[in-house]
């Protein structure tokens, strides 16, 4: 399953989240041994960063994307100039707010109630001073790991509860936007069958027209 990241401008933290989401995601595993989808067959992700600014509706991304999240500052007038632009797309993908202490004051609920976003398509990565400095280093994952079981502090606690429930939300929105496709190919697919039937129906009428 393919998870894109891009980012609607430069200080969005869409590396940063997406290598959290990253870790998570691994520590899940552990835990459940595998995620498994709707059949119950083992889901693999892969996650990209397709970097920020554009249009989030270029092909390259939708190319190679079961869900694209796309993370938003937390800014007043960059949520507004988002969400006037792309609605309509924010409304097929998984929105996260960007997390960088100090920046905005945009929230959840304010997705939910005032852009109509669906509770499971968005939410957002806490903000955690120390999280960012191990991701500056590179060592995102690492800080993951190491206070997933066993957090050091009330805020890292805090977290990556957030982070978790955040998680979860993206593998169940990607799990039902891939089931949703899945439907629309079958029913393509079937197309011609469909047709090729619609003929020996026009056939069988006719002959019921004959007998009436």
């Amino acid at each position: 399953m393919n998870l894109v990241f891009w980012g609607t401008q430069a200080h969005c933290g869409t590396s940063a989240n997406m290598r959290a989401v990253a870790g998570m995601l691994e520590m899940m595993c552990a835990d459940r041994q595998t995620l498994r989808g709707a059949d119950n067959k083992p889901v693999h992700f892969r996650l990209r960063d397709a970097g920020s600014g554009g249009s989030p509706g270029r092909a390259d991304i939708w190319k190679q994307a079961d869900l694209l999240v796309i993370n938003v500052s937390r800014e007043r007038e960059c949520m507004e100039r988002f969400f006037d632009e792309h609605l309509m797309l924010a409304r097929r993908s998984f929105v996260l707010l960007s997390s960088f202490p100090g920046e905005g004051t945009g929230s959840v609920d304010e997705l939910v109630h005032r852009y109509r976003l669906g509770e499971e398509a968005c939410g957002m990565i806490g903000e955690n001073a120390a999280y960012y400095l191990a991701a500056g280093r590179g060592r995102s994952k690492a800080f993951v790991r190491q206070e997933y079981k066993m957090p050091k502090s009330l805020r890292n606690e805090q977290f990556l509860r957030e982070l978790k429930k955040t998680t979860e939300r993206i593998v169940r929105l990607a799990e039902c936007r891939t089931a949703e496709c899945r439907t629309a190919q079958s029913a393509t697919l079937s197309l011609p069958e469909i047709r090729q039937t619609g003929k020996s129906d026009k056939s069988a009428n006719r002959k019921i027209g004959q007998i009436r």
